[in-house]
């Protein structure tokens, strides 16, 4: 592995590019972690990471630039982007992952932190084989406009939206912890009195099973008290 420090970056090339934008060209070093971009003192348009082994996009990988718009990644490991990222790249218009090890769905939840992200490349991950992978990431990217290298038409943005509001409609899943309380702010039926009340939160919290908690939770909901106490 080749570490990506402020000589290399130095010493790489670093040009005007057919398109007018000035590009550094960081491809086929071996780089597993970025790192040292503070040298470049933000003077890109474009970096090129293509064909390096880098598996993470961590926040602190880079520092603010402002101006960068377009970052190819293609052929790498990447597996794992952080949402501060964006925070850090915020006028990226173009990001390049052909090529990755994104699987799931869920991997790809932090893109919708890139706002003003034009242009996306998935290809040749096998997250693009999962059932509704293209309105998943429209619905994250109102303004994206090419997906894979093809255009995302008008009929396909709107069912997006569609496809969205309805997965955001979807009940969440609940994780139990013994000992934690759950849904402690859910309004009762007022047939209990308020010592009562805080009675059936209080076997909630030290609740053992999900068993007990779904029960005690059902019982405070329909205002009645558990048929033990």
């Amino acid at each position: 592995m080749v570490r990506l420090t402020p000589d290399l970056i130095r010493a790489s090339p670093q040009f005007v590019n057919p398109i007018k934008d000035r590009e550094l060209d960081l491809r086929g070093h071996k780089i597993a972690l970025i790192e040292s971009l503070g040298v470049t003192g933000d003077s890109f348009d474009t970096i090129d990471f293509s064909d390096n082994e880098v598996t993470r996009l961590e926040a602190g990988s880079f520092p603010t630039l402002q101006r960068l718009q377009n970052l190819y990644l293609n052929n790498n490991r990447l597996q794992y982007i952080d949402q501060n990222v964006a925070v850090n790249v915020p006028n990226l218009k173009c990001l390049i992952l052909t090529n990755n090890y994104f699987k799931e769905l869920e991997q790809l939840q932090v893109l919708r932190h890139f706002e003003n992200l034009e242009t996306l490349s998935l290809v040749d991950n096998a997250v693009t084989r999962k059932e509704n992978y293209r309105l998943y990431v429209v619905s994250l990217l109102p303004r994206l406009k090419y997906l894979d290298f093809q255009k995302i038409k008008q009929q396909e943005r709107e069912r997006a939206q569609i496809y969205g509001k309805d997965r955001d409609k979807e009940p969440k899943s609940n994780t139990f912890t013994p000992g934690s309380a759950m849904d402690q702010d859910v309004e009762p039926v007022q047939t209990l009195s308020k010592e009562d009340i805080q009675k059936i939160k209080d076997l909630i919290t030290n609740a053992n099973t999900i068993q007990e908690v779904n029960r005690y939770q059902e019982a405070l909901n329909q205002g009645k008290m558990p048929k033990d106490l």
